[in-house]
């Protein structure tokens, strides 16, 4: 188990360096957005989003899932295999893209008139599509990477295109005064400087060639991921469409702000662990490790991200006031509660839970679980968000990640059983309402008592833990050994 935490641990501390980096430039952006930008603009870039998202979801088809199993599991040491195996992903994204998003530009008077309400974008929305297309087969090469836990170049070339796009985005947003579509040119040029130079990062790793046993392979695991995708992008893009049809837009902006803030766990933990984890798990099962070993995993996992929840949530306001104008500040409320979703979503613990779906060949089920949070998730907003608004959309998010993290323990511990530890983890959940009421209740005008107070509410969490005994008697000696060793000035 130390082993497999120590390795977990290291590649997702170099992917959560190289993530906090980029969004770290690209968090300069933020307050220039909100000084160029109204609420209503923001809205504008956030129902853009989830076009974009919506739809390079589909063209993907499942195909870097597909090939990194491919790569890491069904041909793990076969060297011409792998290469074959990313030849064909390569070829079939570049081409079917092309076909499809060819298609949409003719559609996008339809997609923009369905998705705007009262508002003619359709020249972004070709933007976007232009910039999904030369995206695409950009994602091989950072597929191949993952596989290889080549954590560090992958750092090096995500920020890089990290710097790249800000500056562009800085260029047209700031300088030449282009707001929303500034922001829409600044993404389609880095996506082309990427499409140009994915030959060059693939070079010594692929076989320019199309093997259709393996294509088929791929597409076989790929496509029963397509309807999950659907589903998961509603559940992403539900409350944004609600928000625009049945709030108002400049809320919609409000609350696509709130979740940026919200999306800092993502950034710093989430996605980092998400990029590293198949790279870890699937030789881990291979070994015919225990099952049990990913239920406690869970419990640690759950441990780490509700204490960094906690942190960003009590520091959501005063950011929020630091690098927004007043009109912005509004979008503090719903951070708590999406927190709480992303940790409990696909990118969070559902990554874990979800693992024996992928190790039996078994992503059929993957739909059904997304489906049913879809449909659920639909039905909240149309109810929540016309009287309650934001807050309304927020807490559907949360209740439909809660929906879809059982159904996923259920389904995937059929096929491959992992026991949770549900003991510590209610007593972990417990503590941590205590101290979240504690947060919402605790309102003090001063700014310096009031930061003492976030302070010592963030140290509660663990502290309360520990002297409740949820540490094991192992855990225990290991906490006590690692402060001791904090001490020691060697």
């Amino acid at each position: 188990m130390k082993s497999f935490l120590k390795n977990t641990a290291k590649h997702t501390m170099v992917y959560g360096l190289g993530q906090i980096l980029q969004r770290a430039i690209g968090f300069i952006l933020l307050p220039i957005y909100l000084r160029y930008l109204t609420p209503y603009d923001y809205g504008i870039l956030a129902i853009l989003d989830i076009i974009s998202l919506l739809f390079g979801s589909l063209i993907l088809q499942g195909i870097p899932s597909a090939l990194f199993r491919s790569f890491s599991y069904d041909y793990l040491n076969k060297e011409e295999e792998q290469k074959e195996a990313i030849g064909t992903a390569y070829m079939y994204l570049l081409f079917s893209s092309l076909a499809v998003y060819g298609f949409l530009l003719f559609l996008a008077p339809y997609i923009s008139g369905f998705f705007f309400k009262g508002k003619d974008q359709v020249h972004l929305v070709r933007l976007i599509f232009l910039t999904g297309f030369f995206g695409a087969s950009a994602n091989i090469p950072f597929v191949v990477i993952r596989a290889k836990s080549l954590s560090k170049q992958m750092v090096g070339i995500s920020l890089s295109r990290s710097l790249i796009g800000i500056s562009l985005n800085i260029y047209f947003v700031v300088f030449l005064h282009m707001n929303v579509a500034g922001i829409v040119w600044g993404n389609l040029l880095t996506a082309i400087m990427m499409f140009l130079a994915t030959p060059f990062l693939l070079l010594k790793d692929i076989s320019w060639k199309v093997s259709i046993p393996k294509l088929k392979e791929m597409l076989f695991f790929g496509w029963p991921l397509m309807p999950g995708a659907i589903a998961t992008w509603i559940l992403a893009s539900a409350d944004r469409y609600f928000l625009e049809h049945f709030s108002t837009t400049t809320e919609l902006g409000l609350y696509a702000l709130g979740f940026k803030i919200a999306v800092i766990l993502n950034i710093i933990l989430l996605q980092p662990f998400r990029v590293a984890w198949p790279a870890i798990f699937y030789p881990k099962a291979k070994d015919g490790e225990d099952p049990e070993i990913f239920g406690r995993f869970f419990t640690y996992f759950l441990l780490i991200a509700a204490g960094v929840g906690l942190c960003l949530i009590v520091a959501a306001g005063p950011l929020i006031r630091l690098i927004g104008p007043k009109e912005y500040w509004e979008a503090s409320k719903v951070v708590p509660v999406l927190v709480f979703s992303l940790i409990l979503g696909n990118g969070g613990l559902q990554s874990i839970i979800n693992i024996g779906l992928f190790l039996k060949k078994k992503t059929q089920y993957a739909p059904i679980i997304v489906s049913v949070g879809a449909i659920f998730n639909i039905a909240l907003n149309w109810l929540l968000v016309p009287l309650y608004g934001m807050m309304g959309a927020a807490v559907a998010t949360l209740l439909c990640s809660l929906v879809t993290l059982v159904i996923a323990y259920k389904l995937s511990s059929h096929f491959y059983p992992i026991k949770l530890e549900m003991r510590r983890i209610c007593h972990l959940c417990s503590i941590l309402i205590l101290i979240l009421l504690a947060h919402c209740f605790l309102y003090i005008d001063s700014l310096l008592i009031s930061a003492c107070i976030k302070f010592i509410l963030i140290i509660g969490f663990p502290t309360l833990l520990y002297f409740t005994t949820f540490f094991t008697k192992e855990e225990t000696v290991a906490i006590k050994g690692m402060i001791k060793l904090k001490k020691s000035p060697f």
